[in-house]
């Protein structure tokens, strides 16, 4: 549902996050793409960047 076809990050999904966290709900794909992208992005293995 979160995935982006152009393979680029999506001000979509990241205003999806924000509005999550405002609400103090959990969307755990979303979570799990977010923590995946943040990742990959700043070249950290995938706990670490969970953890941050």
């Amino acid at each position: 549902m979160w995935g982006c076809r152009s393979g680029r990050w999506s001000g979509l999904v990241l205003v999806s996050v924000a509005a999550k966290v405002w609400k103090a709900k959990r969307v755990e794909d979303l979570e799990q793409l977010s923590t995946e992208r943040i990742a990959a992005a700043s070249g950290v293995a995938f706990q670490n960047a969970f953890a941050v």
